[in-house]
């Protein structure tokens, strides 16, 4: 335990100078501004854009054929599928 927990807490130094030393000692490292920063609105924000920009970067999709220009699907090629009749040889 530190000197300070130990001591009177009417008799502690709060002059600018200890406070800032204390926060300091404390580990704080980042000031925080005059306003607080909403971090959910901000993430919601910045969801947003990302999504805006995936729309953007996403092409159209094609227009549909026009009712004069059908043509017929694919077809499969012809001819029998290969297959194996019988026991494997590769294995024992």
């Amino acid at each position: 335990m530190t000197d300070t927990a130990a001591a009177d807490p009417l008799s502690l130094d709060l002059s600018p100078q200890a406070l800032l030393r204390w926060y300091i000692d404390a580990g704080v490292d980042e000031c925080i501004g005059e306003a607080a920063v909403d971090r959910y609105a901000l993430s919601e924000r910045l969801l947003a854009e990302a999504q805006a920009r995936r729309a953007r970067a996403q092409p159209a999709p094609p227009p549909p054929p026009a009712a004069g220009n059908r043509q017929a699907p694919p077809r499969a090629p012809a001819g029998p599928s290969p297959r194996r009749r019988g026991p494997s040889r590769s294995m024992p």
